[in-house]
């Protein structure tokens, strides 16, 4: 099988490009730092014509909330246009299979949980606002043009790699490398679950195999079980043994509980391998070999 991947070399893009490759398919780098655009539809089309692969898997996009908030033009083009860019070229060059990166941020608050993928999409942050609209675009065009497409809502990614300081993980062990104490903004207790990057990989090349089964849907993919973000960095002071202490800011934000169904992926055989604390370990590791490195040198 031959995977054309858009943002590869995102967060996900750095976990799914070797995972494909080490199950013996091939795949395409269609990736803003190779020349490449999501904003050109012309520009996509054309690859498609000459690379012809079987499957798109679209992750390009502006990922952070804080990011999306400060920059909402750029942000709704990129995430809305650049997601129906792809779609549109896919659908020119016969290209069925297409599995789009939704988020679970489009949830928002919710009356029942676990929330399961037909519950109302209600978060207005601009980030979320666009994932929705990219979200329906997807099913949008296997209603309308009988693509095999797919919106995946996935939950917060994390591993080596995320230089996301606003990102509870990473931001928190690079406080912690840096000896400073780690700052939550919002008043710790909103809780939401977390996905190992290994797993989130697992979990989209999982999507592309069954394309045609879940053709127009939205699948939700998620990691442990949800953990405020007090108890979560505090977990991370303790694993990395760290006498610091979190700093609470009590900000207002758009957060939400997070507590998605994973019956979908569940009835597809996928479930996460990587735990929550194995995860930060990796990650840890992986942070204070940089930190390493760059004293070296």
């Amino acid at each position: 099988m031959k995977y054309l991947v858009t943002g590869g070399g995102g967060l996900i893009g750095s976990f799914l490009l070797p995972a494909i490759k080490a199950n013996g398919d091939e795949v395409v780098d269609f990736d803003v730092r190779l020349g490449h655009d999501v904003m050109s539809e012309v520009h996509i089309e054309y690859v498609l014509r000459i690379e012809k692969p079987d499957v798109v898997i679209h992750l390009a996009a502006q990922s952070g909330v804080e990011t999306s908030r400060d920059n909402a033009f750029h942000s709704l083009n990129l995430n809305v246009v650049g997601t129906m860019n792809v779609l549109e070229a896919c659908r020119i060059r016969g290209i069925k299979n297409v599995v789009v990166a939704s988020s679970n941020h489009v949830y928002g608050d919710q009356k029942e949980w676990p929330v399961t993928e037909d519950a109302p999409m209600n978060q207005l942050d601009t980030y979320s606002a666009s994932k929705i609209c990219a979200d329906v675009l997807t099913r949008a065009y296997a209603h309308n043009y009988d693509l095999n497409a797919v919106a995946v809502r996935l939950t917060n990614t994390f591993g080596p790699g995320d230089m996301h300081e606003d990102h509870i993980i990473p931001g928190t062990i690079q406080s912690i490398l840096r000896g400073e104490a780690p700052v939550i903004r919002s008043e710790g207790q909103i809780r939401k679950s977390y996905l190992y990057g290994t797993d989130a990989a697992d979990a989209f090349i999982t999507i592309a195999q069954h394309c045609e089964e879940l053709k127009g849907q939205a699948v939700n993919v998620v990691g442990c079980n949800p953990i405020a973000s007090l108890n979560l960095v505090e977990s991370i002071l303790a694993l990395t043994h760290s006498d610091l202490r979190p700093v609470i800011l009590g900000e207002p934000n758009d957060q939400n509980h997070e507590n998605m169904s994973a019956a979908k992926m569940a009835a597809l055989g996928w479930k996460p391998r990587v735990g929550l604390y194995e995860g930060i370990e990796k990650t840890y590791t992986w942070f204070r070999k940089q930190v390493t490195q760059e004293v070296a040198v």
